[in-house]
């Protein structure tokens, strides 16, 4: 009776109704989440982000709204905080949706992973622990997957890895670059994938 079904690993399902609306139900068929919203998300970290009238917030495992729906995007739990954008700049709640830190960018590129996250202001690039702090910045157009103490960068339209301290280990010579599993990436070059470690072999 859905229009689609989507599993979420082994907690249950996302479920959109015939008229577009969403909800999710556990691995035995009860509603946690009623078919009333304009999308929701996976489970992470036991929070679920929940779109209501295109606004951002979260409810809990068993559907209990923790976090109000007021922000103008919102995303995934890691690590105990998560990313939230209002009024066009993004900052970190945790999760009583308390702000940390008192400073907001213009995108935040990663949620935190060892208490690493990748901020963007202007074209400035910075590594950030949860404290706000400015670890390093970063000479790349963008970065992706920080996972494992390593992410994946692009520059000029090529990819490279930099790991926890903002030091590039692999120089960006890649066409596409996955995030790391278990300190392995794949790559493409010449429309072909492998796999490369993070020494570059």
């Amino acid at each position: 009776i859905y229009k689609s079904i989507i599993k979420d690993d082994d907690n249950g399902f996302i479920i959109e109704d015939t008229l577009g609306n969403y909800g999710y139900v556990s691995v035995q068929g009860d509603f946690i989440v009623p078919c009333k919203y304009n999308a929701v998300s996976r489970f992470n970290e036991g929070l679920m982000v929940v779109v209501t009238n295109q606004k951002y917030g979260y409810v809990d495992s068993t559907g209990v709204w923790v976090i109000d729906s007021i922000y103008d995007d919102a995303r995934a739990f890691e690590d105990g905080l998560a990313r939230v954008k209002t009024n066009d700049k993004w900052r970190f709640i945790d999760k009583s949706g308390k702000v940390v830190g008192k400073l907001t960018y213009d995108d935040i590129l990663t949620g935190f992973s060892s208490n690493r996250a990748f901020v963007k202001t202007g074209n400035t690039i910075a590594m950030i622990n949860k404290n706000g702090d400015k670890i390093t910045t970063i000479d790349a157009d963008s970065v992706y997957g920080f996972r494992d103490g390593y992410a994946t960068f692009q520059k000029s339209g090529r990819y490279g890895i930099i790991d926890s301290t903002g030091t590039v280990v692999v120089q960006a010579k890649f066409e596409n670059l996955s995030e790391s599993h278990n300190e392995l990436f794949i790559f493409e070059r010449n429309k072909k994938n492998g796999v490369v470690d993070i020494k570059g072999n």
